[in-house]
């Protein structure tokens, strides 16, 4: 049986279709409930045996603060028999924007690792794995859509719809951006976490939820920093984008539709807003995270 040397994976970028806050938690986190899709666009990561020790990847980014990293020293610490590994990846997804590209990449970086070692660890390990490094990373080892609840690690997967997506990202740059926006949330951002019911029957049925379910708690806050997101907001509305929102803690949006051409509202967003705003279309994925490619030894 060969082993494999090079694994390459799809690490696919995700929205919030909503987004509700219930409480604060006695140590310290927030519960929270929202529905959570996979996108295509996605970055694609390569984990590699490295026997030189010198790793590979991105050498701005301090090991403690780069998920991958993270994600592979953990892996290699419950499995100490594995290999030295090394990684490189091609970014697509908007850095900190709410689109989750950190957290898929360490849930492929664990896939991916696991796959060299000769599949040690079975699905539920990696998710405990997953849980210790961040929130929501045990979504992106599931299905491409679930409902999300407790720190966003409570999964409930759902059957996945086919949505055009268009992703509206403004550039805005947060110091700590999570931690800056949740500083700013207060009781009166508290929901009772039932709109993600709502959009279940919608995805039950193949539907898009509507618009008012998409409701984001980081909405407040976010334009508390950059009020020029409202006139974002409004731009959307105006153009008809009923079914549209913030995704995690933004700063990007997405507009939704199950057949539309997003010509009109891209056309109209670069007018009003010009370089301000990237534009990327996509589609929401049906499959969840997957292997692209294996090189192997004998």
């Amino acid at each position: 049986m060969k082993t494999p040397t090079e694994v390459t994976i799809d690490a696919p970028a995700k929205i919030n279709l909503g987004l509700e806050i219930l409480r604060k938690r006695d140590d310290g986190y927030h519960d929270i409930r929202t529905a959570m899709a996979m996108l295509e666009l996605a970055d694609t990561l390569t984990v590699f045996v490295d026997l030189t020790g010198q790793g590979a990847g991105m050498s701005d980014v301090s090991r403690g603060e780069n998920l991958i990293v993270r994600a592979l020293d953990a892996f290699q610490e419950a499995v100490p028999e594995s290999p030295p590994l090394g990684w490189r990846i091609e970014k697509r997804i908007p850095m900190a924007a709410g689109l989750g590209g950190a957290s898929s990449d360490a849930a492929a970086a664990l896939i991916a690792a696991n796959r060299i070692a000769g599949m040690p660890c079975s699905r539920t390990q990696l998710e405990t794995l997953a849980r210790e490094l961040g929130s929501d990373i045990s979504f992106f080892l599931g299905s491409p859509l679930a409902i999300a609840s407790g720190r966003g690690d409570i999964l409930d997967p759902l059957i996945p719809t086919p949505v055009e997506v268009l992703l509206v990202v403004p550039k805005i740059n947060i110091p700590q951006k999570t931690g800056a926006l949740y500083s700013l949330i207060g009781s009166a951002d508290y929901t009772d976490g039932g709109q993600a019911d709502v959009a279940r029957e919608h995805f039950a049925a193949g539907q898009m939820p509507p618009g008012q379910i998409l409701r984001n708690a980081f909405n407040r806050p976010l334009a508390t920093i950059e009020p020029r997101v409202l006139e974002l907001r409004q731009a959307m509305s105006d153009l008809g984008a009923d079914s549209f929102g913030l995704s995690g803690a933004g700063p990007a949006f997405y507009v939704l539709s199950m057949r539309r051409d997003f010509e009109e509202v891209r056309k109209t967003i670069v007018e009003r807003f010009g370089d301000w705003i990237t534009m990327m279309p996509t589609r929401t994925r049906q499959l969840p995270l997957r292997v692209v490619d294996v090189n192997s030894r004998g």
